[in-house]
């Protein structure tokens, strides 16, 4: 799919900016978002022309359309949908990364699935910097090597997604798609400040039970808040999973800065 649609009444601001940009899954709907009631613009295209127009700039828009002429964020959150984390950075170059950490800084939130996940982060390896990547989280992720499963999600004790679900009061959140994804890694440069959401269940072969699913991150009072997981809840249009992909955006969108 090529090209770039906005939904919402014309002229007004909007609250969702989604990417599915080069190399991530070119959606064009947000079950969640719909159901809060929530307006999104997003862009759903391998055009990397197309996309850099869009989030570098381009003859009508200097600066890209995240960001006002001041720099500050003209949505309240970015979504970035999964796909291939590094390719996808690659894509955007260097100023289309200095965009979204800008959007970042200046108050707009964040919410990354799989990919974006990954992508927000510093690298997926245990040491160095990643150039491809944002670093809007200045954790470390690691991919789970786990591909095409259903996995289970423990919340943790205080989660702040509690305060918009209560997910059947058994702390479990069952059934949510995961396909590569990443967890956080706790082992290492763990940022302080990082909430941890959920953990995930997935006994047996692997190195992903138990470890940090769902997470979130907010720089200061001027940032926005991140919040990440490694599965893929985006397309759940009912049940807990579509009640835990609301409460990560409501989150996130209730932090802006």
């Amino acid at each position: 799919m090529s090209g770039f649609t906005q939904t919402g009444t014309e002229g007004y601001y909007k609250d969702i900016f989604m990417d599915g940009g080069v190399d991530l899954y070119n959606k064009t709907y947000l079950p969640a978002a719909d159901e809060l009631g929530l307006t999104i613009e997003y862009i759903a295209t391998e055009d990397e022309t197309l996309q850099n127009e869009r989030i570098i700039g381009n003859e009508y828009d200097a600066n890209g359309i995240l960001l006002y002429p001041d720099g500050t964020p003209r949505f309240r959150l970015l979504h970035t949908n999964g796909g291939s984390a590094s390719t996808h950075g690659t894509s955007l170059d260097d100023q289309g990364r200095i965009n979204i950490r800008t959007f970042y800084y200046y108050g707009g939130s964040y919410t990354g699935v799989c990919a974006g996940a990954f992508i927000s982060s510093i690298h997926y390896q245990t040491s160095g910097i990643n150039p491809s990547y944002y670093h809007i989280w200045p954790g470390r992720t690691k991919g789970t090597g786990t591909l095409n499963i259903y996995t289970g999600h423990f919340i943790e004790q205080g989660s702040p997604l509690l305060q918009y679900n209560n997910f059947g009061n058994d702390m479990y959140i069952p059934h949510i798609y995961h396909n590569g994804g990443c967890y956080a890694n706790e082992d290492i440069d763990f940022p302080p400040g990082t909430e941890i959401l959920l953990r995930y269940d997935k006994p047996g072969p692997g190195p992903m039970n138990h470890k940090v699913s769902c997470w979130a991150y907010k720089e200061n009072d001027e940032s926005g808040r991140l919040v990440d997981i490694g599965s893929h809840p985006e397309d759940v249009t009912s049940g807990e999973g579509l009640d835990l992909m609301k409460a990560m955006l409501q989150y996130a969108i209730g932090w802006t800065g």
